[in-house]
């Protein structure tokens, strides 16, 4: 069933490294959309957020489903659309918060081969990528053209990691021509930021916040020139992706539909062992430690980190890799493997000792406060530092200097449905929190494992043998109603079989296992 947050943040950025972040050059950032102009007297309207579609490459020539292809329900998002205007009438603002496209995974023919580490595919390229998406999923930009036609209704479109090249005007002028509606009312938020008519509500996509693998390191300029060609940047998540996803899903087609997304990554470790670069899989398992950590799963978010430090600098580095590594169960396959007596490890283990040499003291402290082993610094430091709302609250503080009056923050990224939680962002103000998960079918790590244990096979078996068409019909969304003028947001599940009928239910619903 899909992840549900209620009062916690474990998944608030995909990775905490700042050394992680390998982006290049500058270029001149496309127009930020305007965004809407502050009217007091003006009616609230109802705020609806879904995210992570990542509508990809769809069927292939034999008409078959593309592996990588993870949105295959068109029924769903016309039950979902008609459902909202029922509920919320036709003067609705819908936003897509982010990875509305999935542009990381190109077809065979279009290598984009890039221009070193940093540089993927060429303007050109992608532009190209954009157009076989768009009509690939045809049907599907219909529908929301429709809705946008309704009444009032506007459709915002933010861009995200995964589709971060819709800021590129050439580039977003094709979705556009493919969403058409009266009056502009399918729009690009350039800048990644939209805020409501009234400023209370802000939404964003995530992968901004904190030191996530996914940043862009001047967002929202995502494209450089080398030898005299425009290339889209690429940072290291994507090129992880790329290197090391991509391919996996012709034999593994859900290994990125389990949440977290580490999790898919670990039992494709167990079935096939580690992959070839050990300095990327070092990266990843120190992102895997943020994701899945059992510690952080059970941190309170809204409290203050203590005055104590779990750790020195001098102290963790000393501990290197084991730093990682005690983070993680001792029965995670990449502990497993990482400890293992092999040359393979031995070269994982060396580039985990460079990767914490590289990280920042705070990431540093985090991982200290994680530690399973009482072999390291032991379990009982973690009461001392709680940095998960720390993230938030850092980067709520910034969005407060620009829009002084948001309420209500909602951000997607992570897929991982959040449930509304109160952050103390400054004296006297408080936001609400909340994730909107993914509008694609996925399935949370204890839902994946009942699943394979019912069928009698291991958990990496699964990953061969379960078909996304099997996983739950549930969306996530989060549904912003105004009541005495203040906004008042929760998270739903829309479920909806594609030959079925379609509702909201609420988050943990039996019907999403």
């Amino acid at each position: 069933m899909p992840v549900t947050r209620k009062r916690t943040a474990a998944n608030v950025r995909r990775g905490l490294f700042a050394a992680l972040v390998a982006l290049a050059g500058c270029a001149t950032p496309a127009t930020p959309a305007a965004q809407p102009a502050r009217d007091a007297a003006a009616a609230p309207r109802p705020v609806v957020v879904i995210s992570d579609f990542h509508m990809g490459l769809g069927r292939r020539a034999d008409a078959q489903w593309d592996p990588k292809e993870d949105f295959r329900w068109t029924g769903a998002l016309r039950g979902f659309l008609d459902e909202v205007t029922r509920a919320h009438g036709e003067a609705v603002d819908l936003v897509i918060a982010g990875d509305f496209l999935e542009l990381w995974q190109p077809p065979a023919d279009i290598p984009c081969v890039g221009n070193g580490a940093d540089l993927g595919c060429t303007v050109a390229e992608m532009k190209e990528i954009v157009q076989r998406v768009v009509a690939a999923h045809s049907a599907d930009a219909a529908a929301l053209a429709a809705f946008a036609g309704r009444g009032a209704n506007k459709v915002h479109v933010i861009p995200g990691n995964h589709d971060s090249a819709l800021v590129i005007p050439e580039i977003w002028r094709i979705v556009a021509d493919a969403m058409a509606a009266p009056g502009g009312r399918v729009a690009l938020v350039a800048d990644g930021v939209w805020t409501s008519a009234d400023g209370k509500v802000l939404v964003e996509h995530g992968h901004q916040i904190g030191s996530d693998v996914n940043r862009y390191a001047d967002w929202p300029t995502v494209t450089a020139r080398q030898d005299g060609q425009a290339f889209v940047v690429r940072p290291w998540g994507e090129l992880f992706v790329q290197r090391l996803f991509n391919a996996e899903e012709e034999q593994y087609p859900i290994i990125d539909n389990l949440s977290p997304e580490t999790a898919g990554a670990r039992y494709r470790m167990a079935d096939r062992g580690l992959w070839r670069s050990a300095g990327d899989v070092a990266r990843f398992v120190a992102f895997n430690v943020f994701e899945t950590s059992a510690r952080q799963k059970g941190a309170a978010l809204g409290r203050e980190p203590d005055a104590g430090v779990p750790c020195t600098r001098a102290e963790a580095e000393a501990l290197g890799h084991r730093l990682v590594l005690g983070a993680l169960d001792p029965k995670d396959p990449f502990r497993i493997q990482a400890e293992a007596d092999t040359e393979e490890a031995r070269q994982l283990r060396s580039a985990l000792d460079a990767q914490v040499k590289a990280m920042p003291d705070q990431d540093l402290q985090d991982l200290c406060a994680r530690q399973v082993d009482a072999t390291t610094l032991g379990a009982a430091i973690e009461s001392k530092f709680v940095p998960r709302a720390e993230v938030i609250r850092k980067h709520l503080r910034e969005r407060l200097a620009r829009h002084p009056d948001m309420t209500v923050f909602v951000y997607g990224h992570t897929h991982q449905l959040e449930e509304a939680w109160t952050l103390s962002v400054a004296k006297e103000r408080a936001v609400t929190v909340l994730n909107s998960g993914a509008f694609q079918r996925l399935v949370d790590e204890r839902g994946y494992l009942a699943r394979v244990e019912a069928l009698g096979i291991a958990p990496e078996e699964g990953l061969r043998r379960i078909a996304l068409e099997s996983l739950a019909p549930c969306y996530g969304a989060v549904v912003v109603r105004y009541d005495g003028g203040e906004p008042k947001a929760e998270t739903r599940l829309w479920h909806m079989p594609e030959a079925g009928k379609g509702e909201f239910v609420s988050p943990g619903s039996r019907k999403c296992e």
